[in-house]
């Protein structure tokens, strides 16, 4: 139960969607009139993750997703199985998370928006309403969509790369089209990737920044994990663990073309148009001009979800050194 004196409409509203949970870590005894906050940001995560899946129905997550910490959070708090993200993009999505400001108020839709322009006179974000109730508040690597946080955080760390593999992977990439950057995904090639390594050292980074100052209270840590943006690499490891996993399409995946189960089949996905039917016109729109998954075949499909359901995993385990 959180007891503490801020006013919870406010705090509820601005917290929105995302992960805030108070933090009680192992060793750690914070104050209880002033319980330390960790606030986790993943990109593009979705559903795909244990406590919103089920082996049926629309939006039932994937069956076979194996995040055991996000699990541990679900069976220990409260689980909200009707959140949705306010803008299906991430710029605005992190804009009204922040802000606590839908975007039909703010106006703020797409990704070259500034998210300060969405802000009313005397509006105040997330962390700043924390600074201003005595938190000490920090951020780590990505919150905002772009590196524009001036004002937000008391301190800011990120750990560096440059040292690691910032190329497509080799292994199941597939060059079909002019959109071919949609599709990197694969194996990493022994070498640290920046794109899984960036979410290790950065939780490492967090778990320690945790252990030294949540021991006396009043800190909130915002963490940015993006480990589930492509490209999706996945390690030897994490691929064995879904070595029996059977891969299949997403549970609400309309499958009414002939020709869906056809692995050579390489226009199976935009040519039927077999899953736009419930979603938007201007979605269905995008989709079609965007050419999203034209000349990938289902093979490739589920290789790709394999991939990523490996991307989900890294992340749970970062998650893990977090929240213990």
């Amino acid at each position: 139960m959180l007891n503490f004196t801020m006013d919870r409409r406010k705090l509820l509203r601005a917290v929105g969607g995302s992960l805030a949970i108070p933090a009680f870590g192992k060793g750690i005894a914070a104050t209880p009139s002033k319980p330390n906050f960790l606030f986790i940001s993943i990109d593009d995560l979705n559903d795909w993750i244990s406590p919103l899946s089920s082996s049926s129905g629309l939006g039932a997550g994937y069956p076979g997703v194996i995040t055991p910490a996000l699990q541990g959070l679900a069976d220990q708090g409260a689980n909200l199985t009707s959140a949705y993200a306010a803008v299906p993009a991430c710029g605005p999505s992190r804009a009204a998370v922040i802000s606590g400001a839908a975007p039909w108020h703010s106006g703020i839709y797409f990704n070259g928006q500034s998210w300060r322009s969405g802000l009313k006179p005397g509006q105040r974000t997330l962390f700043q309403y924390f600074r201003e109730h005595g938190y000490k508040v920090a951020g780590c690597e990505k919150i905002f969509h772009v590196n524009d946080h001036l004002g937000q955080f008391d301190h800011e760390f990120s750990q560096n790369t440059q040292d690691c593999d910032n190329i497509d992977p080799k292994k199941n990439f597939f060059p079909k089209n002019n959109n071919a950057w949609k599709y990197s995904f694969g194996e990493s090639g022994g070498n640290c990737h920046s794109s899984n390594e960036s979410d290790i050292r950065n939780s490492n980074a967090a778990s320690k920044y945790i252990l030294e100052n949540f021991i006396a209270g009043g800190n909130f840590l915002a963490v940015g994990l993006s480990g589930t943006h492509l490209p999706f690499i996945a390690d030897s490891a994490i691929l064995e663990l879904y070595r029996d996993v059977n891969i299949d399409f997403p549970p609400g995946f309309a499958r009414k073309h002939s020709n869906l189960y056809d692995i050579s089949y390489s226009n199976w996905f935009h040519e039927t148009k077999q899953d736009l039917n419930d979603i938007s016109t201007y979605g269905s729109k995008f989709q079609i001009k965007s050419k999203l998954f034209t000349g990938i075949t289902k093979k490739e499909y589920f290789e790709m979800i394999k991939y990523y359901l490996c991307c989900i995993t890294l992340v749970d385990q970062n998650i893990n050194k977090l929240v213990n």
